[in-house]
């Protein structure tokens, strides 16, 4: 269990924060009682219901490190590394505090409330363990707009680094902590978020106070040809589901548990593991999909990660993975760009006659189809019959045949954390090598080696370099070569 309520304490007394809170987080002055004081009643009373210890959970996900006091020890079983110190920076001293660092990215707060915006070491991105710049050459501060989302109730009145002229608005605690989502106690009977008609549509309104990028009712805002991150409201509300009266972020995510870091997720007193999606997408949907070679999850295609808050990926097939799931859900079948997805000017993303956009299959498929020979045209020939129980692919004759030299075939599961699955063809008799890389060009381990027969071979990688060590989270390549023949296929391990 986290040891929270020191450092809560300590903000209460430097910040002197004043809370508000309502569906408009500035509108409604109330007393907050803090994080600390709601695990008495729902850290054991809820193994009853729930089934697991709901604030100890809670405090796990990534909604509690929104923002992070730097400088101390942060907990190892939450963050995969230690959040660096700024280079050329003299000491933590310099900082209030760290925002995010969970599984994304790391942005840094002065103690006069300035943010930092080097030109090229400001953002500390935590897949790729590299430095980049954070609007460079902008004066940004962590005002109450900001805050409003990355801590616990806010409030317009005077400034949390105790200068009250720099009008930084204050707040409770740092991190979206328990009264984050469901209001200060004051409001704690109308703020437990049952299934009734009314509460359904207050549960989603609160998701998207903070899961959106610019207004609610503005469309999908694009950025380097990827979805802006927190339009997830957005996206929800242009898809079909967002049309569905009872359809909320709940409906599919269970609140309390850590979806980014699932590894991290205790046990229920039942002794069965938990799962951070509650219901899964076969639930509602019964569809046959018997025609792709290896096995996929429906989230695999239709939530392809085409929004980015840190890192997006584009490859040499037109391809593109960027480091959050799309909402979406909805895929164009047809051999349309990437360009298509957007506006003429490419700010937003475009809808078509039913009001609703669609990925294009640069995501959905070539996401993970990253050899530079598996094209949109070749994807496009696979794509509309994918579900069909009888379908076949059509052969694309200005491509080579799957079963023609070698194939490397996408890792299943892929994300994934502890091991995961590599599937390659061979048309004949051959010597191979199957080695995985990272980001450096560096081999990592040679999985397989040797004269393997004609056929089809499976070989696990659990995450381990040559030498038995587990390798850090991020992204890795894995390469199938013989002669002057290779093939590649990207990884993303997350610990």
């Amino acid at each position: 269990m986290l040891s929270c309520g020191v450092v809560l304490t300590v903000l209460l007394v430097v910040f002197q924060p004043q809370g508000v809170y309502s569906e408009n987080p500035h509108l409604l002055a109330q007393e907050f009682a803090g994080a600390p004081a709601c695990e008495s009643c729902h850290a054991e009373r809820d193994l009853s219901t729930a089934g697991y210890n709901i604030w100890e959970e809670a405090h796990k996900s990534g909604h509690a490190f929104a923002a992070t006091l730097p400088g101390t020890e942060l907990p190892s079983e939450i963050f995969r590394d230690s959040i660096p110190l700024p280079p050329d920076s003299p000491s933590w001293n310099e900082y209030a505090f760290v925002l995010g660092g969970y599984g994304w990215k790391s942005t840094y707060v002065h103690q006069d409330g300035s943010q930092l915006t080097a030109d090229a070491n400001a953002q500390y991105n935590l897949e790729t363990n590299e430095w980049i710049g954070y609007h460079p050459g902008e004066s940004l501060d962590f005002d109450v707009e900001c805050s409003r989302c990355h801590t616990t109730g806010t409030s317009l009145e005077g400034s949390w680094n105790g200068n009250p002229e720099d009008s930084l608005g204050t707040f409770n605690e740092l991190g979206v902590r328990c009264e984050g989502c469901h209001g200060p106690s004051s409001l704690h009977a109308t703020r437990r978020f049952s299934t009734s008609e009314g509460e359904v549509r207050v549960l989603k309104e609160r998701c998207g106070d903070c899961h959106n990028n610019g207004s609610k009712e503005s469309p999908i805002p694009v950025v380097d040809k990827f979805v802006v991150n927190h339009a997830q409201y957005q996206e929800l509300e242009a898809s079909r589901h967002g049309e569905i009266g009872f359809f909320t972020c709940a409906t599919c995510h269970e609140p309390h548990l850590a979806l980014k870091r699932p590894e991290l997720i205790g046990i229920r007193c039942t002794g069965r593991s938990l799962e951070p999606i509650r219901q899964a997408c076969q639930d509602c949907h019964t569809l046959t999909k018997t025609n792709h070679p290896a096995p996929i999850a429906c989230i695999d295609c239709h939530m392809a990660s085409a929004s980015k808050s840190a890192v997006g990926i584009e490859y040499e097939n037109g391809g593109a993975r960027g480091d959050v799931a799309s909402h979406i859900w909805r895929i164009n079948v047809t051999e349309a760009p990437r360009d298509s997805m957007f506006t003429e000017d490419g700010a937003f993303l475009k809808a078509d006659a039913t009001g609703r956009p669609a990925l294009t299959l640069d995501f959905a498929c070539l996401g993970c189809h990253t050899e530079s020979t598996e094209t949109l045209a070749w994807a496009a020939s696979y794509a509309p019959s994918i579900h069909l129980a009888s379908g076949t692919p059509v052969e694309d004759p200005a491509q080579p045949s799957a079963r023609q030299g070698i194939k490397l075939q996408p890792n299943y599961p892929n994300p994934f954390r502890s091991q995961t699955t590599l599937v390659y063809e061979l048309s004949e008799p051959v010597e191979i090598v199957l080695s995985i890389y990272d980001t450096r060009g560096r081999e990592v381990i040679i999985l397989d080696r040797g004269l393997r027969q004609a056929g089809t071979h499976a070989v696990t990688w659990n995450g381990t370099s040559s030498a038995g060590a587990p390798v850090a989270s991020g992204q890795y390549m894995a390469q199938l070569r013989t002669g002057s023949v290779r093939r590649h296929r990207a990884l993303h391990l997350l610990r």
